[in-house]
């Protein structure tokens, strides 16, 4: 499934719709769906949100499964941003404690079997891939 569409939060419910029809079809667990389509929204509202500074932008979000797993993969031509870089929450602070942001990236990458990330043409592409077999399972 492949999706292109302007980087804004109009087009976020369309994008869940057409990934959870997508997991549907692929045969994907309930779980399973319900990761995809939070680690989809993750990543999209992150394009939505940050990578343009205002400015009109796109956003290409391509989602594969096969028997053994399942790969996201999202696009965008705004600023670099890798993920990767991104350092982890303290997670044992006291909830009043933590600053705002950064915990939806760190659930992302606990989700992940493998994170790819590579700026190429001007463009932010970042991959994501779960084992269907362990697909959802804390680490």
């Amino acid at each position: 499934m492949r999706i292109t569409c302007a980087a804004n939060t109009e087009n976020l419910a369309d994008i869940l719709d057409k990934t959870e029809n997508y997991a549907e079809k692929a045969g994907l667990s309930q779980e399973q769906s319900l990761h995809l389509l939070m680690l989809t929204e993750e990543l999209a509202v992150n394009v939505i949100n940050y990578a343009y500074d205002g400015r009109n932008g796109g956003l290409e979000i391509e989602t594969v499964a096969d028997d053994e797993s399942v790969r996201l993969t999202v696009s965008d031509t705004g600023k670099e941003f890798n993920l990767l870089l991104m350092p982890d929450p303290d997670t044992s602070a006291l909830l009043r404690e933590k600053k705002v942001g950064g915990l939806g990236i760190y659930l992302v990458k606990q989700f992940a079997d493998s994170i790819s990330y590579r700026r190429e043409d001007g463009k932010n592409i970042t991959s994501l891939t779960f084992r269907r077999d362990g697909f959802g399972i804390s680490r």
